[in-house]
């Protein structure tokens, strides 16, 4: 099946250009404006209408024609040992990827894709993030992206295999079996949204999914709503610079602003405090609506050696990861969840966090559940993890001793030494010589709040300093048994990591002077993941650190001292 040079689908040419399209439209909007608000005063051979419409029309034909030549260029062919993927615009690509470098397949769709019916393929490799090594096949139909999959893993395992018959023949009924029932669920998932419920069961397990009051939690308590006001107050002030410039070329800006200033001035308090809550919630509605569409029909469940996940409302994605991937399960709760106690889960794979051909960050981590119950993550993991089910509970961690909480406040000090010195000391003396030199000994009664202002700021940032250093050392913890090794992290949130001892690269103890001397060591631990490159533990007893490295050295693991 596939042997021999294989096209893509003409519809990519489409595609192509509407996303290339825009992309161009925001690069020219951002550069031409302000050139056009400059030129609006000057003659010109041409009105700038005209111009700007050649110059649109210009780019239009260019991205078409690189579209059709992108499609012209693209093929790829499935080897007995590789495949070959042939593309280019102006340099030409020849990528070879061995079918044993392959471990994980994604299919996405995005809305313009749904539109034309065509998702894309791509697979991960060990060295899959690399810029050159982008694996990956637009423009082909749903089945068809399952098929390449499923022939790719079944030639994989066969030559894993070792050309056994009687192994290749049962390989090929289970591939078959399992293919074909995936390829049913990505074609109804890619042309429907898939019910929503808490779960359910079918012949593959138990499938996991959201309901719509779970979607909108998830909204609510996520961190992007913050991020949403965040852009919102950058936004308006950049809106109100622009503006301004503008104004500023007819030279009323300044009467502008202080009408602006005094009509301000003049609102009822409750009035600017309704704003600024309407700004709020406009805020989270667009924080839940992000969340409504990006997690919309998610499911997630157990396929044999493999973890299906489907998500999406406007861009449908895909998503099997292979257990044997898999370095560690991250449990993480953000401050605002861990009230309403509820978590999301994170599986740390193999890969390179580095970026791909398209200038877009690969993280080597996927969610397989965004919002669940604390209490639930246990059962979940029995369910979909079996291989992860029973790790160390929370209560049996070991925390953290009264020296390791003395060190805390010391460290955090340091930031607070910045607090007070700095807005304490050395800024109020350098405004008080600038307004002393210029105003005399009056500069104290106009400026004085601005002193007030800033001791205040300096003593807020030293307590919230000083609780999160006490926080922080409420929030750490680690404990291990035969088989995993659990650390636990966080002030005002939680972050949970589960390590298979098996997969930890190798261990590490650090002492400085200071803990030698309070019999505290930091113990690390390394794996494959980019994500948790290095988990670090700060603080613990001596003692326990020295059964620790005990624990890694029984599995001749590395150790480092």
């Amino acid at each position: 099946m596939y042997d021999g040079p294989q096209k893509i689908s003409k519809k990519v040419i489409p595609l192509l250009i509407f996303r290339w399209t825009w992309q161009v439209l925001i690069v020219l909007l951002i550069s031409l404006v302000p050139t056009i608000i400059q030129l609006r005063d000057v003659n010109l051979v041409l009105p700038i209408p005209l111009i700007v419409i050649g110059v649109l029309l210009l780019f239009f034909i260019v991205i078409t024609l690189f579209a059709f030549i992108y499609y012209k260029r693209f093929t790829w062919e499935l080897t007995s040992n590789e495949l070959h993927i042939y593309k280019g615009i102006i340099v030409r690509n020849r990528l070879h990827v061995p079918y044993s470098r392959m471990h994980t397949a994604d299919i996405n769709a995005t809305l313009f894709e749904r539109l034309l019916g065509v998702v894309t393929l791509k697979l991960d490799t060990a060295g899959g993030s690399h810029r050159d090594a982008d694996a990956k096949i637009p423009g082909i139909e749903a089945v068809v992206a399952e098929q390449i999959k499923n022939e790719i893993f079944r030639r994989k395992a066969v030559a894993e295999g070792g050309g056994n018959a009687a192994y290749q023949a049962s390989l090929s009924a289970n591939l078959d079996a399992v293919g074909n029932q995936f390829s049913a669920d990505v074609g109804t998932y890619f042309d429907h949204n898939v019910p929503l419920g808490q779960f359910a069961s079918d012949a593959q397990g138990t499938v996991y999914r959201l309901s719509v009051k779970e979607l909108v939690l998830a909204g609510i308590t996520s961190s992007s709503a913050f991020v949403m006001i965040l852009l919102f107050v950058a936004m308006g002030v950049q809106g109100l610079g622009i503006v301004m410039g503008m104004m500023q070329s007819y030279g009323t800006v300044e009467s502008y602003v202080q009408r602006g200033l005094d009509a301000f001035a003049q609102l009822p308090v409750g009035l600017i405090i309704l704003l600024v809550l309407v700004v709020i919630l406009i805020a989270f509605g667009f924080a839940i609506l992000g969340k409504l569409i990006s997690l919309w029909g998610f499911t997630v469940r157990r396929n044999g050696k493999n973890i299906e996940v489907h998500r999406g409302l406007l861009t449908k994605v895909s998503t099997v990861v292979s257990v044997d991937r898999i370095q560690a399960i991250r449990v993480k709760q953000g401050a605002i969840r861990r009230i309403f106690g509820f978590s999301e889960i994170m599986l740390e794979k193999v890969a390179m966090q580095m970026q791909n051909s398209e200038g877009k960050q690969q993280i080597a981590s996927n969610i397989i559940h965004p919002f669940i119950r604390k209490k639930h993550v246990d059962e979940f993991i029995c369910t979909i993890l079996p291989e992860y089910a029973g790790a160390p509970e929370e209560a049996t961690l070991e925390t953290l001793s009264g020296a390791a909480l003395r060190r805390s406040f010391f460290r955090y000090a340091r930031w607070t030494f910045c607090f007070i010195v700095i807005p304490l000391i050395l800024v109020p003396s350098l405004l008080a010589r600038v307004l002393s030199e210029q105003y005399g000994s009056l500069w104290w009664e106009t400026y004085s709040w601005i002193f007030a202002v800033v001791i205040a700021v300096g003593f807020f940032l030293t307590g919230f300093l000083m609780i999160t250093a006490l926080f922080a050392w409420k929030g750490r913890a680690i404990g291990f048994d035969e088989k995993f090794l659990v650390m636990r992290s966080g002030a005002y949130g939680r972050r949970f990591v589960y390590f298979p001892r098996r997969k930890i690269q190798y261990a590490q103890m650090q002492q400085n002077p200071f803990q030698r001397y309070t019999h505290l060591a930091t113990v690390s631990v390394f794996s494959a993941s980019p994500m948790l490159r290095k988990v670090s533990t700060i603080d613990v007893r001596l003692p326990f650190a020295e059964a620790f490295l005990d624990w890694v050295e029984r599995y001749s693991q590395t150790i480092k001292r």
